[in-house]
């Protein structure tokens, strides 16, 4: 989605609850217990209040580790 603002601002909240930030996730604890060992180096919030406006595979897009 880099360089897609529109899809940006249709797929994204600013209103959201806690923070993980994952470096390391197949080694992290953190990860494991929230079951984001599968997810790839990032921030990620923990409560995200609002809906996406459109249907779309923002999952697939957001997590892929290309």
């Amino acid at each position: 989605m880099q360089g897609e603002v529109a899809a940006i601002n249709e797929t994204t909240s600013g209103v959201f609850e806690g923070l993980i930030t994952l470096t390391n996730p197949t080694q992290s604890w953190v990860a494991k217990w929230q079951r984001l060992n599968g997810y790839v180096a990032g921030v990620y919030a923990v409560k995200v209040v609002g809906y996406v406006s459109r249907p779309c595979d923002v999952h697939r897009e957001a997590f892929s580790p290309n």
